[in-house]
């Protein structure tokens, strides 16, 4: 029987709670030339050389929809997975509650250097709640952290077969174009204390 290794699924989840979560929003076109291009321009961009071809308005409509669906799906699963962790260990409560020090991070004193907590995602969620995690609770945050993943994949496999069926491309061609990321997913890797948040191609 195939053995499943949950915790770098644990570990890397674990650290939704402690970056933004991205949400993607249209970009307006603009006339700047300088201006950065978006992910969605650049999605279309890898597609059009794969098929050697511009694409027409209507493929750009259904691709932009297919990636909006999938950034929706992404966020969705997130806040799934972040109530879950919440729920389990009863962070948000101990987030709103007590003074500084208790529960909320004290404002720093002018002048005062910032000095970086643990960048061991389960430590930071511990130093938040002020406890160790019970085995309880690690397998509730495991469970949710299996469940995220498997939503993450299962959008990812929609939006690529959304870009194939549009385009014409197979869906190997397809995933090419928008490869899984698995450390993306759910989070950078855990030595980095922060990153930036992962873009979608609907930005």
């Amino acid at each position: 029987m195939k053995t499943i290794h949950t915790l770098p699924i644990l570990t890397c989840a674990l650290l939704t709670l402690f970056i933004g979560s991205a949400v993607a929003q249209p970009i307006p076109p603009t006339s700047d030339k300088k201006s950065k291009t978006s992910a969605a321009e650049k999605l279309v961009k890898k597609i059009e050389e794969k098929t050697g071809k511009a694409l027409t308005e209507q493929q750009k409509t259904q691709i932009s929809e297919a990636a909006r669906a999938f950034a929706k799906s992404k966020r969705d699963s997130a806040d799934q997975y972040r109530s879950a962790v919440e729920s389990a260990t009863g962070l948000a409560a101990k987030q709103k509650s007590g003074p500084a020090g208790e529960g909320q991070k004290p404002n720093p004193t002018p002048g005062e250097a910032k000095v970086k907590g643990p960048s061991d995602p389960i430590a930071k969620l511990e130093a938040k709640l002020g406890r160790p995690l019970t085995t309880e609770e690690k397998g509730k945050i495991e469970s949710a952290a299996t469940a995220r993943k498997a939503a993450d994949d299962s959008a990812h496999q929609t939006f690529v077969q959304a870009i194939a069926t549009a385009t014409g491309l197979s869906t190997d061609e397809a995933s090419q174009i928008v490869p899984k990321k698995e450390q993306g997913q759910h989070g950078p890797r855990p030595k980095k204390e922060s990153a930036e948040p992962e873009q979608t191609p609907e930005s």
